[in-house]
């Protein structure tokens, strides 16, 4: 309930601020007399626009805000009383649409005429303005005369303008703004192509694949509509931005395949796959319409696509949320966000509702935040698939025990039944102690006190002096230390490494050492043994594989879960006929 109060929330104070912004009309703009003029043909010359303003065939404006929707018109704007007092204070003026193909301003000199300056990605390589992310003009030389200010409009992807006017000071705070706003939304989603990738190379999923080039697909799109590359690729913007429809089809065919392959909706959910199938087709038939330069129709289809996809998607969210799927919520509010940004997008684009910095970058938003969520659920993923690998190791581990302990120590109980059944009662007792561990260390029991891991190794040891009468004695240095917890299964496979590998092949009696040293910040843990000892260069070959085929639990496998857990694993210390200490700490931090 909590997540659904703040998701809202989230919601309404965008909605204030989007009509707040759209509602708020600039105290400057009462001083000036602004007028447009819809050039239907767009091909008239300049002379013939000023001869309509003249004949009273333009309209007035008396907002910042100039919406046209999805006209496909060429706009002209006139502004009246720019005086040398109000240049003072505002000598910038901006075209607030990044997606505008054209802008040119004509600036009056002194004597009448008129200077021309170009902007707008259809003119990215001519740009005379500041090279800013939409249209903004520093206006030279205006303080010198009252002649009216022109501006030439068109846009292929809406007619939707915001005309403002700015000190120096304020066009560096807001550039200053942009950067750190694009640096925030750019950094979060490479974070999240970053994670997505480890996650792909850990489970090699499809799913994560297409989840990165969904959001790589949505960077370049959103980019493009924000004027991004049009800032900083200028000579390239024609071509990018041409584009910019195809990008926008490739994102939701990425996102259409991130969900195909995540729910598994052939299966699954039958009955909105070929609703699926048919989107991507409509896909395929509108990029060829963009790249046959089809632009409008392409993209009052590409948005048509991009909410019933969104939709479908949301139902699906839904429906597998219904179904009991808890990873399926954060995608329903990931998808929530997502139609709530493409409505207002919608509206936007056909003229409902004007330009401003929430309604401009409304899905950017609205994709930063359905992106967290989503990769949320494909992280829970990896982990739940981690956490699934190891338990299925520890099974593993325990099946290779059952069998190797069963099958000897079974034998030596058969015997000893004949000739001696007290110490045959004693065997079982120890062995079902032994087993009775194995079968209680579960996944959800991993870490255990150091005293429950003792009284394994200690059944296991009495089997073992059971088996070889007279060639095994085993000493425990404990003393009254505090029981730390530890994992599980780190102590006896040392031991049992140890006798099977040490002990056992010394013609004398053996001895091994079990101890507890406490240190500052660790609890030392060492088992000494006087076998055989082991050959330097087969050491590092104990630590990444088990010592021969056929042996439990190899010290490779407890090196590496305390690794796991601590960052630092085993350490071996041999001699040939001398012996082996092999050690370990566990961080008295983590017992606290």
């Amino acid at each position: 309930m909590k997540k659904i109060v703040v998701i809202l929330s989230i919601i309404l104070l965008m909605l204030v601020l989007i009509f707040f912004n759209q509602s708020k009309d600039m105290e400057y703009f009462n001083e000036l007399s602004i007028e447009y003029f819809e050039d239907v043909s767009g091909e008239m010359n300049f002379d013939q626009v000023i001869n309509s303003f003249d004949e009273g065939l333009a309209k007035e404006n008396n907002n910042e805000n100039f919406v046209f929707g999805r006209s496909t018109s060429t706009y002209w704007i006139k502004i009246k009383n720019y005086n040398e007092d109000f240049y003072y204070h505002k000598n910038i003026i901006s075209i607030y649409n990044p997606t505008v193909s054209e802008t040119i301003l004509f600036l009056p000199r002194s004597d009448g005429s008129y200077d021309e300056k170009h902007s707008g990605w259809k003119n990215g390589h001519l740009r005379e303005d500041e090279g800013f992310f939409y249209p903004t003009y520093k206006l030279i030389g205006k303080e010198k005369n009252n002649f009216p200010i022109y501006l030439k409009l068109r846009s292929q992807f809406t007619q939707n303008y915001r005309i403002t006017f700015l000190s120096e000071k304020e066009f560096d705070e807001v550039r200053r703004g942009y950067i750190l706003f694009y640096g925030l939304i750019f950094g979060t989603l490479l974070g999240l192509i970053i994670q997505s990738f480890v996650v792909y190379i850990g489970l090699k999923q499809k799913h994560s694949l297409y989840f990165i080039l969904y959001i790589l697909s949505m960077m370049i799109y959103q980019g493009n509509l924000c004027g991004i590359y049009n800032s900083f690729f200028p000579d390239s913007s024609y071509y990018i931005m041409e584009n910019t429809i195809v990008f926008s089809l490739l994102g939701m065919t990425m996102i259409i395949m991130f969900f195909r392959e995540f729910f598994n909706t052939k299966v699954r959910y039958s009955s909105l796959d070929p609703v699926l199938n048919w989107i991507l087709i409509a896909i395929v038939i509108t990029g060829v319409l963009s790249l046959s330069g089809q632009h409008k129709i392409a993209n009052m289809s590409a948005h048509i696509i991009s909410n019933l996809g969104s939709i479908v998607l949301l139902l699906l969210a839904y429906m597998s949320y219904r179904s009991g799927e808890e990873k399926a919520k954060l995608f329903l509010w990931g998808w929530i966000f997502m139609v709530f940004g493409l409505i207002l997008s919608i509206f936007r684009h056909i003229g409902l509702i004007s330009n401003n910095i929430m309604t401009i970058h409304i899905i950017f938003i609205t994709i930063a935040i359905q992106a967290l969520l989503m990769s949320t659920n494909i992280i829970r993923e990896y982990k739940v698939v981690e956490e699934d690998a190891e338990s299925y190791e520890f099974a593993f581990l325990h099946a290779q025990i059952k069998p190797h302990f069963l099958y000897n120590s079974l034998n030596v109980i058969s015997s000893l039944c004949r000739i001696n059944p007290e110490k045959a009662r004693e065997m079982i007792l120890d062995l079902s102690d032994y087993m009775r561990y194995l079968f209680d260390t579960s996944k959800d029991n991993k870490i255990i006190t150091l005293s429950q891991e003792l009284e394994c190794v200690k059944a296991y040891v009495r089997i073992e002096q059971s088996r070889f009468v007279d060639k095994l004695d085993v000493e425990y240095l404990i003393g009254n230390k505090k029981d730390f917890r530890i994992p599980s299964l780190t102590i006896q496979p040392i031991v049992e490494n140890a006798i099977v590998h040490g002990i056992r092949k010394k013609k004398e009696m053996g001895k091994i050492i079990v101890m507890v040293e406490e240190e500052e910040e660790f609890y030392n843990i060492l088992v000494s043994d006087n076998g055989i000892g082991i050959d330097e260069s087969e050491v590092e070959k104990l630590l990444k594989d088990n010592w021969e085929k056929g042996s439990s639990i190899g010290i490779n496998n407890v090196n590496n879960r305390l690794i796991k857990y601590y960052g630092q694993g085993i350490n071996i210390k041999s001699s040939i006929g001398e012996g082996t200490v092999v050690s370990f700490k566990i961080p008295r931090e983590e017992n606290l």
